[in-house]
């Protein structure tokens, strides 16, 4: 469980948190696609059907931290609210 923010401070680094573990995931989700796109002898993989698949898993992964962001602006934005 959170603790409860008792600052914008403290809400601005939560935000700013939870935005780098989002993004930090992304970045983590991409760098992997890019690896999968390519066989172990480093020849890019080329079967259309493998290849939307793999982007269909990484789409469902980065859609999710996509919501993080968003729901972390939006708690952001009820801590504002509570605190003024």
């Amino acid at each position: 469980m959170k603790p409860f923010v008792t600052s914008l401070t403290a809400a601005n680094k939560e935000l700013s948190r939870n935005y780098s573990v989002a993004t930090t995931r992304i970045h983590d989700v991409i760098a992997e696609l890019y690896d999968g796109l390519h066989d172990d002898d480093g020849n890019p993989r080329t079967d259309p059907e493998e290849l939307y698949e793999m982007v269909r898993s990484v789409r469902q992964l980065i859609n999710i931290e996509f919501d993080l962001v968003v729901s972390a602006a939006k708690e952001w934005n009820e801590i504002k609210w509570r605190l003024e």
